[in-house]
């Protein structure tokens, strides 16, 4: 997690980047301009000009990047390799030994399965904004699984649908084919 995560909530540091770009903008259109009481030749100032710019355009690129992964919830803090530490299906909890010989990986746009040798992988759609968080897993065959997760520091808890209504909450009940995994994030 970033400083300027810990700073600000989510929604301030979205007002603030684009308040930056603005003043960004502002800034672009005056070094354009030409400068006619100067001292410094009109290379130098153009130069200088054109080095205050790229500054202003990295920074600005920094900070929407954070603004857009940082500490939200969103695909970018899920991303890493999760150990299984705990399952559920249809009511029925599974055996330790059994839930710690998975691991799930997330990537930008996936989620892979893998126990052993045998990966499954699904294509991953998630929604931060809302609570509980949304996440939709895509599967290569075109079958969706609706789900939702909740990420606290290290610990990721997944409840998924085998159908296409979204679980309420983290409970898994006999009868539903919905499964409940709370995740360990193995090593930063």
């Amino acid at each position: 997690m970033s400083l300027f995560s810990v700073i600000l909530p989510h929604s301030a540091r979205v007002v603030f980047v684009l308040n930056f770009l603005r003043i960004g903008a502002t800034f672009c259109l005056w070094a354009h301009g030409s400068v006619q009481d100067s001292l410094l030749t009109n290379r130098k100032v153009t130069n200088m000009r054109s080095e205050l710019l790229l500054g202003v355009l990295a920074v600005g690129v920094m900070l929407v990047g954070q603004a857009a992964n940082a500490g939200d919830g969103g695909a970018g803090a899920l991303q890493g390799v999760w150990g299984v530490v705990a399952g559920e299906k249809a009511g029925v909890k599974a055996p330790e030994k059994d839930a710690r010989s998975m691991t799930v990986e997330i990537g930008p746009d996936s989620l892979t399965f893998v126990r052993g040798d045998r990966r499954e992988t699904f294509k991953i759609v998630v929604n931060p904004a809302v609570t509980p968080h949304q996440i939709d897993l895509t599967g290569e065959d075109g079958t969706s699984r609706p789900g939702i997760y909740e990420l606290k520091g290290d610990t990721l808890k997944l409840a998924l649908a085998a159908t296409g209504e979204r679980p309420g909450d983290f409970t898994s009940s006999p009868g539903t084919k919905s499964a409940v995994m709370v995740l360990e994030r193995k090593g930063k």
